[in-house]
This record gives C-alpha cells, structure tokens and sequence, in this order.
C-alpha cells in the first residue's frame, strides 16, 4: 500500500503553485491506523471462530 500526500502553496492568484515536501508522519500515521484497523478485524473473527468455554 502507498500513500502519498501532495502539498502545494500559491502565493497569489497569479503565481504558479510550488510543491512542498512532505516529512512522511502524516502517511506513516494513517499507515499505522491502517494496519491497526486490520488487526482489529482479524482479532474479532478469531473469537467469533472460538469455541466458549464455560466455567463449571
């Protein structure tokens, strides 16, 4: 998966827009809540699949 964050400022009306780099924490944060996303879901189809066990 790629994320990528395309910033651009424009002084005025009539001036070109100009790129700004970007220091990549925006795309690793969304990457981060991504996967931990995935994680979640997987956990919950795990203990759906579970068998309950019941205490005696």
């Amino acid at each position: 998966m790629t994320i990528v964050k395309e910033s651009q400022v424009q002084r005025d009306f009539f001036s070109d827009p100009r790129s700004l780099p970007s220091d990549g924490l925006e795309e690793k944060a969304v990457l981060y809540r991504i996967s931990r996303e995935i994680q979640i879901e997987r956990a919950i189809v795990r203990a759906q699949k579970a068998p309950v066990r019941r205490a005696n």
